[in-house]
């Protein structure tokens, strides 16, 4: 229950981050989404559990807040932290190159689905205008804000470890590091 608590108030916390402090420093009105950022991290980091938890509770917030139709967002996002806590298991949480790739992979994926949903069904059909104005700069910002997140996250995650105070969800880890240990794979 910890887990998803802790899991709360980080998704809230980025929320705010996002809708308040971020949108000062937006570049051409462009500003990294957070939202995605923490539920692939979530995903990426502790699991398709924990990835889906964040993913919905990111989408909500942002179907709540601006959007008519409560429902697409969390789609988007619950399948987003899915995907990437199924991908886990493929990468190492220490390499830094692959999460940058797939910050990069998300923001496309997910801004093309939000275009579909949002603009292509209601006739907008400027699709190259708004990939190069709004995805392609939104990933870059999203990107490069991502790869600093998450070695914060690697930082703080090795540091609750070694002092044994596991915050959110280390349990996966653990889990993990037992099983490797049993099948004799370190």
């Amino acid at each position: 229950m910890r887990k998803y608590i802790g899991a709360f108030f980080i998704t809230l916390f980025m929320f705010l981050l996002q809708t308040t402090v971020l949108e000062r420093v937006a570049i051409a009105g462009i500003i990294p989404n957070m939202m995605l950022i923490v539920t692939t991290l979530y995903g990426f980091m502790y699991g398709k559990k924990e990835g889906m938890f964040v993913g919905f509770l990111s989408g909500l917030l942002i179907d709540v807040l601006y959007n008519q139709v409560i429902g697409v967002s969390i789609i988007l996002f619950c399948t987003i932290g899915y995907i990437n806590g199924d991908a886990r298991k493929l990468f190492f949480k220490e390499d830094f190159y692959v999460p940058v790739i797939v910050f990069g992979i998300n923001d496309i994926i997910f801004n093309l689905m939000y275009y579909i949903c949002y603009f292509l069904m209601r006739g907008r059909v400027g699709l190259f205008e708004y990939f190069f104005k709004i995805i392609i700069p939104e990933m870059s910002y999203t990107i490069i804000v991502g790869f600093f997140v998450y070695k914060l996250a690697i930082l703080l995650d090795k540091k609750f470890r070694k002092r044994g105070k596991y915050p959110i969800n280390i349990s996966v880890f653990e889990e993990d590091s037992k099983k490797d240990i049993k099948n004799n794979n370190i």
